[in-house]
């Protein structure tokens, strides 16, 4: 009989050792998915945060707007370049090099209204911006 109780206890303390892991692996699962979802939500920030500095100049916008969101291109592929982050390298005009859009920024007109367009890559990052004079432009 007393070998009998100590099976069951031995037993029952297994149940109860087994209950406290599938707790505990609960309790992990839930905190890995608060973890991915954080992640998830400072990507989207990152990708706001490097959209910002172009999707400011969208629409109609002055030569010289124009001229400071070229220089602004050319300052973010320089970086891109050396980080080896191809995804962000941004094209303008389907310039992406510093010295042909150092060439297109002469282009511009100081005096004249654009239209900026601006269009994303699968990542929803900047992959290319147009500067069109607009119609309306007297000079």
């Amino acid at each position: 009989m007393e070998n009998a109780t100590k099976a069951l206890m031995i037993a029952g303390a297994v149940l109860l050792a087994i209950m406290i892991i599938g707790v505990g692996m609960m309790i992990f699962n839930n905190a890995q998915g608060t973890i991915g979802g954080a992640s998830t939500k400072m990507k989207e920030q990152e990708i706001q945060l490097f959209n910002n500095q172009f999707t400011n100049y969208e629409g109609s916008q002055s030569g010289s707007n124009v001229k400071a969101l070229i220089g602004a291109v050319i300052t973010n592929n320089s970086v891109a370049t050396e980080e080896g982050n191809e995804d962000k390298v941004v094209s303008f005009n389907g310039a992406t090099d510093s010295a042909a859009l150092a060439s297109e920024r002469t282009k511009i007109v100081s005096g004249k209204k654009y239209n900026v367009t601006i269009t994303y890559n699968n990542a929803g990052l900047v992959h290319e911006i147009t500067a069109e004079v607009s119609s309306g432009s007297t000079k």
